[in-house]
């Protein structure tokens, strides 16, 4: 309960600050944003809706500022791309403001002001935009790691609070962290009240940011990409690595065009008469021993027998001695003596 009062009388209090920002003396103060609120909105297909309240001051004329979204980012030694969309700008007032889109090194970068105008003093900026694939199913839950300011920015922040709601899945836990990228300080008050409210006081500075953890029940009813988007996703955030496969898929195509065997279409499978119909193996023919009906074309009974098993056996060698006998190269005569089981056959060339 007390951090509840405490989260409300900063609420307060924040916004007192902004709406006096105009009577901070030019000449005593230095160039920040005031306060950094954002609200998120969690949709059913895993993306977010941002919009971004930028309570901003310079001493010095400015055209505006620049707002920097990481869209592509390194994970697990991949390139992980989160497209940015639906962008727009408005002040405060809700009149559209003049902004430039530039994507470079995997930033979206939004260039945010007049250039034929400058100003002196507060102006506070309302930025929405959307992210695609942002809550990532994990182990027995689904996430939200968000980064809320981003750690690009050349003038400190004073402030920063976030909302985050869900209405397609329950809040299970919430933690914030704030500091460098990956670091574990934790300068921040985060709670769920119906919706999460995350906040910090400790002054964001150059290469800190401002992130919220959050665990989502697993029983909701998010809508995550099919495994086929997942990889097609993969191919187009790691276009190079596709080339690892390049070799692979020739390979593959000759084989399937030139390399498999050929087949003969007739009643006799060990035809090699090549001037019989014929034609390549289907890919994905089960293998099998098939009946001959007829005579095998050009094999003699010994190369037949040794080609289904790769060996050649005492049938084998029979068969051949019956073949080769029955061309008329060798004669077989059976001789009977007389005795118990006694019998003999000789095998001699003809004359």
């Amino acid at each position: 309960m007390k951090r509840f009062i405490l989260f409300f009388l900063f609420f307060f209090l924040s916004a007192g600050v902004a709406n006096a920002i105009d009577m901070i003396p030019v000449a005593h103060s230095i160039e920040e944003i005031i306060r950094f609120e954002s609200q998120i909105t969690i949709n059913q297909d895993t993306s977010l809706n941002i919009e971004e309240t930028i309570n901003y001051f310079t001493p010095v004329a400015k055209h505006g500022i620049y707002r920097y979204i990481p869209e592509k980012y390194r994970r697990n030694s991949f390139i992980e791309s989160k497209k940015v969309s639906d962008i727009s700008v408005t002040y405060m007032n809700g009149k559209s403001a003049p902004f430039q889109i530039i994507r470079e090194n995997g930033n979206v970068s939004i260039k945010i002001g007049d250039p034929n105008e400058t100003f002196v003093g507060a102006r506070v900026y309302k930025i929405f935009y959307k992210v695609e694939r942002a809550v990532l199913p994990q182990a027995g839950f689904d996430e939200l790691y968000w980064d809320i300011t981003g750690e690009g920015w050349q003038f400190p922040i004073r402030s920063a609070i976030a909302t985050v709601s869900s209405p397609h899945a329950k809040t299970t836990e919430v933690e914030c962290f704030t500091g460098p990228v990956g670091g574990t300080e934790q300068n921040c008050e985060a709670n769920m009240y119906g919706n999460v409210l995350a906040y910090t006081e400790k002054v964001i500075n150059y290469g800190d940011n401002f992130t919220v953890a959050i665990k989502l029940d697993p029983q909701n009813s998010l809508i995550f990409p099919t495994k086929i988007d997942n990889v097609l996703i993969f191919l187009r955030s790691n276009g190079v690595f596709s080339l690892l496969f390049l070799p692979g898929l020739l390979m593959f195509w000759a084989w399937y065009k030139k390399g498999r065997d050929f087949r003969f279409i007739s009643q006799n499978v060990y035809d090699l008469d090549p001037k019989k119909p014929n034609g390549l193996r289907p890919l994905f023919e089960p293998i099998n021993i098939p009946m001959v009906y007829e005579p095998l074309k050009d094999l003699t009974p010994g190369e037949a027998g040794a080609m289904p098993d790769e060996t050649v056996n005492n049938q084998d060698v029979i068969a051949e001695i019956v073949d080769l006998a029955r061309k008329k190269y060798l004669k077989i005569e059976r001789i009977e003596k007389k005795g118990f089981l006694q019998l003999e056959t000789i095998i001699s060339l003809p004359n």
